[in-house]
């Protein structure tokens, strides 16, 4: 990379449409890169890796994400996430206990906004609303466990 250049959005990481993930990943980049900027001062070399440093976790976050939903399809094909099997298994909890609670509706939200980290979902009340809530859906009679 040319000194004084760094790379954001797509031409980091390009996600499936789909999702919604692109241009909310490249704002946080654009944001990111501002930080990195006001912490070193300039686009030295300790900003670049401060940068690309922060954005990995940024994209890692939204990748996680579409490759645990990619994998519910039966001709996704790659290397499988580890946990993936607990992660969908918990996916679906998630989504029964929408039909019943705005709480979970809100915080799925948020986290599938990128508003609020994916360990929002794994606090142990999130968890224990979550699974609560899933048993009361309508949903939860007419799916295997």
């Amino acid at each position: 990379m040319p000194a004084g250049y760094v790379a954001v959005g797509d031409a980091v990481c390009s996600f499936n449409p789909v999702y919604g993930h692109g241009m909310t990943v490249a704002a946080l980049e654009a944001v990111t890169l501002g930080e990195c900027l006001d912490r070193h001062g300039s686009a030295g070399a300790a900003a670049v890796r401060a940068f690309y440093r922060r954005s990995a976790r940024i994209v890692a976050v939204a990748w996680d994400m579409a490759a645990a939903t990619d994998f519910a399809y039966a001709g996704t094909t790659g290397p499988r996430p580890p946990g993936l099997a607990v992660t969908q298994w918990y996916q679906r909890r998630i989504v029964r206990a929408t039909h019943v609670s705005a709480d979970v509706v809100a915080a799925i939200l948020r986290v599938q906004h990128l508003l609020a980290p994916a360990t929002t979902l794994l606090r142990p009340a999130m968890v224990a609303r979550v699974l609560r809530a899933a048993r009361r859906a309508p949903a939860a009679a007419d799916r295997s466990p």
